[in-house]
């Protein structure tokens, strides 16, 4: 019962231990299989509300439209039609556009964020459903992400996924831009903040296969990220010391090389509060691996790539 408690209400440990002395508890209460068990059960738990976002449902309504079919979440009232024709609209003119690939294309219309996908080869999944459950999975496990709102798949099997529009600088742009303006004491807030999403995030065996700095938003007034580019996102009952690496080294390697190793350090300490690491050793392994690669990242002025040395 502790840890459906603690899953539900994602209470950390030191609230934990604080409440559990309050409440005068005999038992000695391994604090770490709780919070284990509470990670398996949330995790449970969103793995099924997921899979109900996949078809009409509580969660979903059905839309069909000419040359597609859409998911539309929750309760959002929107015309759909007008606003993909909006979104070809955008690409055709060049405006309102947040990024224009051969893959991708992204444009803001209205208070929507519409991102359309090539067609998915045939027996796989259209690219905007990757997305659409990548969002949901880390939305239902308390991971902060934009609002989720429709999932179109056209007959062609081109896509687009459309959520709502976050008004906000990404982490690389903002570390490089703003981040020195901010005196010791919110430098170290906002990586602290950070750390610990990571970290919570990796705890309940969540995996972004492109964590860097660029596919991550930050409010700093809040100290609140939000997690973009989830079309590579997946759910593991367990995270690899291997997959989590990864994405630290991502990190590490995606962010100016000015932001200073006692930064660096004291995100890996906040990050290891979740994980139960050594953060030192951890830290180590990280450095180790983020060495022998660039750094690469994005800036106003366009990408910015450095060496270590």
């Amino acid at each position: 019962m502790l840890s459906q408690v603690v899953s539900l209400y994602q209470i950390d440990n030191p609230s934990l231990a604080a409440a559990l002395k309050e409440l005068k508890a005999t038992a000695q209460i391994d604090l770490d299989a709780v919070r284990s068990r509470a990670h398996s059960l949330g995790r449970r738990r969103a793995d099924k509300l997921v899979k109900s976002c996949l078809s009409e449902g509580h969660f979903a309504s059905r839309h069909n439209g000419p040359g597609f079919t859409a998911l539309i979440f929750g309760q959002h009232n929107l015309n759909l039609g007008d606003i993909l024709e909006h979104h070809c609209q955008n690409i055709a003119a060049g405006q309102n556009l947040l990024k224009l690939q051969a893959k991708t294309q992204l444009s803001m219309v209205e208070s929507y964020c519409v991102k359309s996908y090539k067609p998915a080869k045939a027996l796989t999944t259209p690219y905007a459903q990757r997305a659409w459950q990548g969002l949901l999975t880390l939305r239902f496990n308390g991971l902060p992400t934009a609002e989720p709102v429709a999932l179109v798949v056209n007959d062609d099997r081109s896509s687009a996924l459309v959520t709502g529009y976050l008004n906000l600088r990404g982490f690389d742009r903002f570390l490089y831009h703003d981040f020195q303006q901010l005196d010791v004491k919110q430098r170290y807030h906002l990586i602290g903040a950070y750390g610990r999403l990571i970290g919570r995030m990796h705890a309940r065996g969540i995996y972004h296969a492109d964590l860097k700095a660029c596919n991550v938003l930050i409010d700093p007034a809040a100290a609140t990220f939000y997690f973009i580019d989830t079309d590579r996102v997946e759910s593991y009952a367990s995270l690899s010391l291997e997959h989590r690496i990864k994405n630290l080294v991502q990190i590490n390697n995606s962010i100016p090389r000015e932001v200073a190793p006692p930064i660096r350090m004291h995100f890996m300490k906040c990050y290891s509060e979740e994980t139960g690491d050594d953060p030192k050793r951890l830290f180590a392994k990280v450095w180790l691996k983020s060495c022998k690669q660039e750094i690469l990242y994005t800036t106003d002025q366009g990408d910015q790539r450095e060496f270590w040395r």
